[in-house]
């Protein structure tokens, strides 16, 4: 069984998901950081069932990004389920929502800023 997500963990997945839409300097790099300050390394999270949904949420995302920019009417992806949340359905409405800047703080207290572009 892959690890369970602390509510902590869910938040900086939901943060960074936000962040890929409303910030052109978010990309696979900072998703990636992401995911490792949360599943662990590539290698770690292969059998892990959050992490597998978690990347597969973020290709999912990343098609619905690049189909949007391209002028075609596209649903958004769900965010994965969480223990606390089976039904969070993120609307493009909430990207602009994040404060001018943002972070996410994994559990040795670093940070990962997040830019809100609309600032």
């Amino acid at each position: 069984m892959g690890k369970d997500l602390k509510p902590n963990d869910y938040e900086k997945l939901c943060q960074a998901s936000q962040a890929f839409l409303s910030d052109s300097n978010f990309g696979h790099p900072e998703v990636e950081n992401v995911m490792s300050m949360v599943f662990g390394s590539y290698q770690t999270r292969l059998d892990d069932p959050n992490a597998k949904a978690w990347s597969s949420y973020w290709t999912n995302l990343a098609n619905y990004e690049e189909k949007r920019r391209e002028g075609l009417t596209v649903s958004v992806p769900k965010i994965p389920a969480h223990a606390d949340n089976r039904s969070l359905v993120m609307s493009t409405n909430m990207a602009p929502s994040l404060t001018s800047m943002q972070s996410i703080n994994d559990n040795d207290g670093s940070a990962l800023a997040i830019k809100d572009k609309s600032a």
